[in-house]
């Protein structure tokens, strides 16, 4: 058995965040499009799926792209267990 985390929820400050849309998938899945974090954080980078609904609902409005947010907070999940593997994603994202 793998080593369980201890939290599941992080609220964190990144840098150079970006929303991104796109399509993804394909082939074994189909294609859909899709809503993204990109950002950096203690000097790693990350595209994580993004989960918050208002976020999405807009995002998935607009056109596909990035689209930079100068000042925000993530609140970082860690995803329930799929095909024994657990995944972070961005559960909500705090603009002032």
């Amino acid at each position: 058995m793998g080593r369980q985390p201890h939290e599941s929820l992080y609220l964190v400050r990144p840098t150079e965040l970006a929303i991104i849309v796109a399509v993804e998938g394909g082939g074994m899945y189909p294609a859909k499009r899709r809503v993204r974090a990109r950002f950096t954080l203690k000097g790693h980078r990350y595209c994580l799926s993004v989960t918050d609904p208002k976020i999405e609902s807009v995002a998935l409005n607009g056109a596909d792209g990035e689209s930079p947010i100068p000042e925000a907070l993530l609140c970082v999940s860690l995803g329930e267990v799929w095909n024994g593997a657990a995944y972070k994603l961005v559960a909500a994202i705090i603009t002032p």
